[in-house]
């Protein structure tokens, strides 16, 4: 076998991988945006309107500019100005329950002391990066803590066929 044969080959792999991921981050995405529906959380067309403004793709000369706005969200997503805000207002809102769960998480002396003595042969001096040490440990148990809430939702939560959408865009790029 070549190496030319080998490169696509890896790269169908990471291409594949990829839309997994991505696939997957909708998945989670969708379902966080469900659950926030019902905690009534939501996101003001106000923000979505900030969010636009401020990113670089849509500005040209130092002031937002309509037409890259919409020419960037058409070459790049396919989509109208109206289903990309809707869209952003989505992901905004699942953000902010992501947010507000992460902000719930605490870590008790107990775990802390746990981990601090399970980690102490790999980490040298832990007291040096104390804060660094308890950020880590916050991230781990909000990940455990958000997976067993995603799994939870995953047998509750219908789920819009999204495979079949995106497999569709890809199609037509």
């Amino acid at each position: 076998i070549t190496k030319d044969k080998k490169i696509p080959e890896a790269s169908d792999v990471i291409d594949k991988m990829v839309r997994q991921e991505i696939f997957k981050e909708m998945i989670v995405n969708e379902l966080l945006y469900q659950e926030a529906k019902k905690f009534n959380m939501g996101v003001s067309n106000y923000e979505v309107a900030l969010e636009i403004e401020n990113t670089p793709n849509f500005v040209s000369g130092g002031r937002f500019d309509p037409r890259a706005y919409v020419s960037q969200i058409w070459s790049t997503y396919k989509m109208t100005p109206k289903d990309y805000e809707d869209w952003r207002k989505k992901e905004r809102t699942a953000m902010h329950l992501k947010q507000f769960l992460y902000s719930t998480i605490k870590i008790t002396p107990d775990e802390e002391n746990f981990y601090q003595s399970i980690f102490s042969k790999q980490i040298k001096d832990i007291s040096k990066d104390k804060e660094k040490f308890r950020s880590g440990l916050k991230q781990e148990k909000f990940l455990e803590v958000a997976n067993y809430y995603l799994r939870q939702l995953t047998s509750k939560v219908e789920i819009q066929d999204f495979r079949k959408k995106f497999e569709k865009q890809e199609q037509n790029s």
